[in-house]
């Protein structure tokens, strides 16, 4: 009888681990992406790199490019909520964007793909602090 009860709670226990398919899909698209980011048909090159954030979050950092102050909400990099195993959203949060069309500060959402195959789509919807109209930059690249 005892060793039905351990047999029962290994069983509970490598079921339930496995169920987590949000961290295991975070997992799969966490890492470096050679990325190019573009607006108004200027583009340049740059480095982003999801990783694991708090509250289940993914967080994306780039080398150059996209910035965050350490005092905001999202110090360390832009926060994104993984939809399913390959779509991400971005809530409205601030930013700094540092870009050949010029350097500009506000706040952006953003939706998009991180896909199986290592390639990346993702829109930053900007809306600038002066309150001049909305810009979308696009973000492509792979996952080296």
């Amino acid at each position: 009888m005892k060793s039905l009860l351990c047999g029962c709670i290994i069983t509970y226990c490598a079921i339930a681990s496995s169920g987590c398919g949000s961290n295991a899909a975070g997992k799969a698209v966490e890492g470096e992406y050679s990325v190019t980011i573009a607006k108004d048909g200027k583009s340049d090159p740059d480095l982003m790199i999801v990783s694991p954030g708090t509250d289940g979050k993914l967080l994306f950092t780039f080398v150059a490019g996209i910035t965050t102050d350490v005092g905001a909400v999202n110090a360390n990099g832009l926060r994104a909520d993984l939809k399913d195993s390959s779509r991400i959203s971005f809530d409205m949060q601030p930013v700094h964007i540092d870009h050949s069309t010029g350097f500009v500060t506000g706040s952006v959402t953003g939706e998009g793909t991180l896909n199986g195959d290592g390639t990346c789509d993702v829109t930053l919807h900007f809306l600038p602090e002066s309150g001049t109209d909305p810009q979308d930059y696009g973000i492509t690249g792979t996952k080296d």
